[in-house]
């Protein structure tokens, strides 16, 4: 069979390796890299090539499908079978995804990609009997990396898998001093330090996170945790899990954790209505439903609290009533004996005031008749005196 001459086919793959970089031309690049395996079919490096286009245009099962073809002609390729290994993991086929990348460390033990992600999905598998090799594998890209933030990260993430929390400590504070906008690292950081009651000491990472990424909604939701529960800062709280419905209207925790907010402020009504809308948006979740009914329960309890306090007030009001009743019945008894007491008094002294007067007259008539009787007195004197005088006057004539 006649070949095609290399430099032909360079001038395919240079335009295609050139177009690729433009994602919206990732399919002019397939078309060229299937032109160049066209006019020669154990071309190697065209059937890798096309495979990384394929992944990026979403088509794992072609990019597979080349990736074996690539590995039929050239099978001690630590490269081809790397990279067949992250279409399984894209795939979920992780146990092949693990023998692929395997493969390829045994054909190039210090592969870098291999040993890191082999390394990663081992600590992922969350299985204890493969961390060692894990370690061992991210140990050595770090000797390759020294400054590779993504190795110290998966570190932490091994180490606080094995409950070494110092380590893990250690370890993501390294990778956020590399990338101080690591996301993943920031936030791993302040979910252990919470997890091991350091809530705290969370909050500088969570305000670093969401520095960068205003709208993490797990930082959010950790962080309106920490200041609900820890710091008992409701409303601080509340503006955390009002920030994530910004963008998230449907985000179920932070519905959740917002009816919560209502009920610690003691709105008992506006948080019931909260959780029947996060039930309709979640009815499956049995701790929804659960605060739910302790809600309604507790609002029940309240209700019957509310109508025996207002029948207390009642009677209260009632009693108030009657005493004030009574007491106005007593004022108006005490009023009208007072009334009686001062005509009775009115009386006394009218009769008083007669008796004075009668005495008065008594007096006065008593007095008259005395004077009277003086003048009848003194006219009898005179009367007796003139006849003595007469008689006076008789006896001295002849």
């Amino acid at each position: 069979a006649t070949r095609v001459a290399p430099s032909h086919l360079s001038v395919y793959v240079n335009l295609a390796n050139l177009i690729r970089e433009d994602d919206g031309r990732l399919m002019e690049a397939d078309s060229l890299y299937r032109q160049a395996i066209s006019m020669r079919p154990d071309f190697t490096q065209a059937y890798i090539n096309r495979g990384e286009v394929l992944m990026r245009l979403n088509r794992s099962k072609e990019a597979q499908q080349s990736y074996e073809t690539a590995l039929q002609l050239d099978s001690d390729n630590p490269d081809i079978h790397y990279n067949l290994g992250i279409v399984l993991l894209e795939q979920g086929e992780r146990t092949k995804a693990l023998k692929c990348l395997s493969r390829a460390l045994q054909l190039d033990p210090h592969h870098k990609q291999s040993l890191f992600n082999s390394a990663v999905m081992m600590q992922e598998s969350g299985d204890p009997a493969l961390r060692p090799e894990a370690y061992r594998r991210l140990h050595e890209v770090l000797e390759q990396e020294p400054q590779n933030e993504k190795v110290y990260f998966n570190l932490g993430m091994l180490s606080m898998d094995d409950k070494n929390f110092s380590a893990a400590d250690l370890w993501f504070r390294q990778s956020i001093q590399l990338k101080p906008d690591f996301r993943s690292a920031l936030f791993n950081l302040a979910l252990m330090l919470s997890q091991i009651r350091r809530d705290l000491e969370a909050l500088p990472y969570l305000d670093q996170l969401l520095t960068h990424f205003p709208h993490h909604s797990k930082g959010l939701i950790l962080k309106g945790d920490i200041l609900m529960n820890k710091v008992k800062d409701v409303d601080g709280a509340k503006k955390c899990f009002e920030k994530i419905l910004e963008t998230e209207p449907k985000n179920v925790q932070a519905n959740h954790n917002l009816c919560v907010v209502y009920f610690e402020q003691g709105d008992l009504y506006r948080a019931e209505k909260c959780l029947a809308q996060a039930h309709e948006l979640a009815p499956e979740e049995e701790y929804i439903t659960n605060h739910w009914n302790i809600i309604r329960g507790k609002i029940q309890q309240a209700e019957m609290a509310r109508r025996k306090q207002q029948q207390l007030l009642r009677e209260q009001q009632e009693m108030e009533q009657q005493q004030q009743q009574l007491q106005q019945e007593k004022e108006q008894q005490k009023e009208q004996q007072l009334q009686r007491e001062m005509e009775q008094q009115k009386k006394e002294q009218q009769q008083q005031k007669m008796e004075q007067e009668q005495q008065v007259q008594r007096e006065k008539a008593q007095q008259m008749k005395e004077q009277q009787q003086q003048v009848e007195q003194q006219q009898m004197e005179q009367q007796k005196e003139q006849l003595t005088k007469k008689e006076q006057q008789q006896k001295e004539q002849p």
